[in-house]
């Protein structure tokens, strides 16, 4: 799985990322075992709908979402 970002998930999570230009990167649901990376102009502006089934790695190394979650949707920037 090749990409900047990389997101695994081990349920259905809706996933959201838009690059610098605000252009859409990846827009979908997201099925249970699904691995998706994606490439694009940084900052990247990340939302996932179901962040307690969701793996996200940014450049190899893996961000523990919890500190950018509410209500379990989690919003961050990657620079």
């Amino acid at each position: 799985m090749a990409g900047v970002l990389q997101l695994r998930v081990d349920g259905e999570s809706w996933v959201e990322v838009l690059d610098a230009r605000g252009q859409t990167l990846l827009s979908r649901l997201l099925q249970p075992g699904e691995a998706v990376g994606v490439d694009g102009a940084m900052p990247m502006k990340v939302t996932i709908g179901n962040s307690a089934v969701t793996q996200l790695s940014f450049r190899g190394k893996p961000i523990e979402l919890a500190g950018f979650t509410r209500d379990n949707v989690a919003r961050l920037d990657l620079k």
